[in-house]
């Protein structure tokens, strides 16, 4: 089985990761550097739609993990994709409204849009606590969450 995890907006994790993450020493593990930037994320957007899907082809990916909760590639045939729920700001209607007119409203408002489609589109949404689990199910036909827990009492 061969994994790609996209974490490129991720700090602390991933295999298609910014250059300065430090990865542990194994054989099994391989940093892909990209030649283009991923700081930007709307050219890191454009990468994943246009040069991910054939990397995951090229790779022969089994499974493709997006814990940064934005799925923005085709996976190839045969290929599961999983995403996670972190944050719930993006759908927090109470929250979203408290935030004055501007890019950061904006920018959620986007976010909730595209977190809802890569969760409804992929083969197994996580989700890492029950609210969260609860409240994708109530905003859109999103099959097989996988509710964990993240916590220890």
């Amino acid at each position: 089985m061969k994994m790609v995890f996209k974490a490129f907006s991720a700090r602390l994790g991933g295999v298609f990761v910014p250059a300065s993450l430090k990865l542990p020493d194994h054989p099994r593990i391989r940093r892909v550097e990209s030649a283009w930037p991923t700081e930007n994320p709307i050219v890191r957007a454009l990468r994943e739609k246009w040069v991910l899907p054939g990397i995951l082809k090229a790779e022969q990916t089994n499974v493709l993990s997006c814990p940064g909760r934005v799925v923005g590639a085709r996976a190839s045939a045969g290929c599961l994709v999983l995403t996670m729920f972190r944050g719930r700001i993006p759908f927090d209607f109470r929250v979203r409204k408290s935030i004055p007119f501007g890019l950061q409203r904006l920018r959620n408002w986007l976010l909730s849009r595209i977190m809802l489609k890569s969760m409804s589109e992929a083969d197994s949404p996580i989700s890492i606590f029950s609210y969260a689990h609860s409240l994708i199910e109530s905003l859109a036909k999103v099959e097989n969450t996988v509710p964990i827990s993240h916590v220890i009492s």
